[in-house]
């Protein structure tokens, strides 16, 4: 059995972070069944910066987790994973990083094993394409060769202090957020066209406190407190303009009380070493599993897109 990653405390993985029982969150307001009615696919991945030169580094990750003891094999992987996801994503994922001259991989691992075992392993799974054909090909790494293939890919060591993550999305990653191979950080969303262009990345911000969700914005985050989590954001943005798509950085605030009735959306850009904002407002939160509102969300931020261009 497969399954995708998925986000929690990395010392109980039963904690979940809070979400908003009335609104949800925007994971569920643009995932591809509302993208797909504006023909619109969108994708979140794991993505490098090599911070040697702040430069994009072209591989594009994608965790999944099996749960049975011991190996997996190539036919167990293509068959388990079509019980929990859609190989057309994957297919168009693929797609998405060749338009922007990104190899794509699977990260395939069980997330039971006890990563400080030297004996511990993973699997990297290259997808390829030949004549219109989608294949697989294995490589199967020790922990320390993981690594070592992390650090490399960072363009050297790189660690976030000794406390590590309070939240990961498996335990592989709160594991390598102890060490000098921190595991690389992720893209909320990528919206692309049916030609698999990239028309805007979007950064999910969630909201915990009472405070007025008017207040939120970047400079609360930057430089002081996420300065890693954005510089990444604008050079991968600087990279996709760099291969002839000029795409909008776009940040959502979402609250996680019931207080709050309003989301955010702000666009940035990255000049001078700091970000200017050039867009924002503030919408009315949509109704969790209301179709038609997360639809009003999506046409919003196409709006918005086309307005602040």
């Amino acid at each position: 059995m497969i399954h995708t990653a998925y986000l929690a405390r990395c010392d109980n993985r039963k904690s979940m972070p809070r979400t908003n029982p009335q609104a949800g969150a925007p994971e569920q307001w643009l995932d591809n069944n509302i993208l797909r009615t504006m023909n619109l696919n969108g994708f979140s991945f794991d993505f490098f910066i090599n911070w040697a030169n702040n430069t994009f580094t072209p591989e594009t990750w994608f965790k999944v987790i099996y749960t049975q003891d011991g190996e997996c094999t190539i036919e167990q992987f293509i068959e388990d994973i079509t019980h929990c996801c859609s190989w057309q994503y994957f297919y168009n994922l693929y797609e998405f990083s060749q338009r922007i001259g990104s190899d794509f991989y699977f990260i395939l691992f069980n997330d039971e094993q006890d990563w400080s075992d030297n004996n511990s392993f993973l699997y990297k799974v290259k997808l390829t394409k030949n004549n219109n054909n989608y294949s697989v090909d294995f490589d199967k790494l020790t922990i320390n060769d993981f690594k070592q293939n992390i650090i490399n890919l960072s363009g050297g060591p790189v660690q976030i202090g000794s406390k590590g993550l309070m939240y990961g999305t498996s335990r592989l990653e709160c594991h390598l957020s102890h060490t000098t191979s921190l595991y690389p950080g992720d893209a909320d969303l990528i919206l692309t066209n049916t030609n698999h262009e990239p028309i805007a990345i979007l950064e999910f911000k969630k909201h915990n406190l009472a405070t007025n969700m008017e207040n939120e914005n970047i400079h609360n985050y930057y430089p002081s407190r996420d300065k890693r989590k954005y510089d990444r954001l604008a050079i991968m943005q600087n990279y996709i303009s760099q291969m002839g798509f000029n795409v909008p950085l776009l940040v959502l605030y979402y609250p996680t009380k019931t207080m709050h009735t309003k989301w955010k959306l702000e666009q940035i850009e990255y000049q001078n070493d700091n970000f200017t904002v050039t867009g924002s407002e503030l919408f009315p939160l949509p109704v969790i599993n209301n179709e038609k509102n997360y639809r009003t969300v999506l046409h919003t931020i196409l709006t918005k897109i086309q307005e602040w261009s």
